[in-house]
């Protein structure tokens, strides 16, 4: 069966493709060398940010377990806030808002 199997690939002839398509080829493969190397990713800028998040999602978890609540007195921007929830939107409010405003100055320099 694997010399009758041989015989039949052998036997045929040659495939070749044709010039069109190889200069296709070709020319994406001359493309994709000469591109420019992928940005990596800036995991060191990227760090606090996801460290920050992951505290806040650990110090929500624990407020929401001990049913804590804000003191009007220390923190008088939460005074009128009627849920935790609330609380939590206007501080992403404020982080990114804060870190546009980074952003917007160092594209400046």
């Amino acid at each position: 069966m694997t010399d009758e199997l041989d015989r039949i690939l052998s036997s045929g002839a040659d495939v070749r493709p044709s010039p069109t398509f190889l200069r296709s080829v070709m020319a994406a493969v001359e493309r994709q060398a000469d591109a420019p190397p992928p940005i990596p990713f800036p995991w060191r800028r990227a760090l606090p940010g996801i460290a920050l998040a992951a505290i806040l999602v650990i110090v929500e978890a624990f407020a929401l377990g001990s049913a804590m609540e804000v003191n009007a007195t220390t923190v008088p921007l939460f005074e009128d806030m009627p849920t935790p929830t609330a609380m939590w939107i206007v501080i992403g409010l404020f982080v990114s808002a804060a870190t546009t405003a980074v952003a917007a100055v160092r594209i400046e320099r």
